[in-house]
């Protein structure tokens, strides 16, 4: 197993090598296997509240088997509207970029003083300014005091 990743030609070859010189490779085992069977993960997604209960449930440790689970789960067409993502998180905040975003568009503050907050040179938050505006392009942003309809 090579990071992680599903044999490929080399690793078979070099397990063939192995066993033909008489080298007992038994005990290497693929990690990311999987444990559970179709049933186990159905009886886990029925009787638990988030994905990460599910997870634990089935003795996985990573978040990248929630993602597998999920895909099989949707491939078994098993009933997932009860699960939350991490009902343990709350929801996420804004990220710096938007806030830095929202400071500059909504708040009229200058880079220096954006900077001066987030601890950043003037320059990286314009760079950040920027790109916020081609990502948003076309997305109106709601002032203070709530939604204004785009004017037609």
């Amino acid at each position: 197993m090579r990071l992680g990743r599903a044999p490929d030609a080399r690793t078979a070859a070099l397990r063939d090598w192995a066993t033909g010189a008489g080298i007992d490779t038994s005990h290497i085992t693929n990690p990311n296997a999987r444990t559970y069977t179709d049933h186990d993960l159905a009886a886990a997604v029925r009787s638990s509240t988030s994905w990460a209960q599910v997870r634990r449930k089935l003795g996985k440790h990573s978040g990248a088997s929630v993602k597998n689970m999920r895909r099989l789960a949707d491939k078994l067409h098993l009933d997932v509207t009860h699960l939350q993502s991490n009902p343990d998180r709350p929801a996420p905040g804004p990220t710096r970029d938007a806030q830095i975003f929202r400071a500059y568009t909504r708040d009229r503050q200058s880079f220096v003083q954006i900077g001066a907050q987030f601890q950043l040179s003037p320059e990286r938050v314009r760079q950040i300014v920027r790109r916020e505006e081609k990502t948003t392009a076309g997305v109106q942003v709601a002032e203070p005091g709530g939604f204004e309809p785009p004017s037609v």
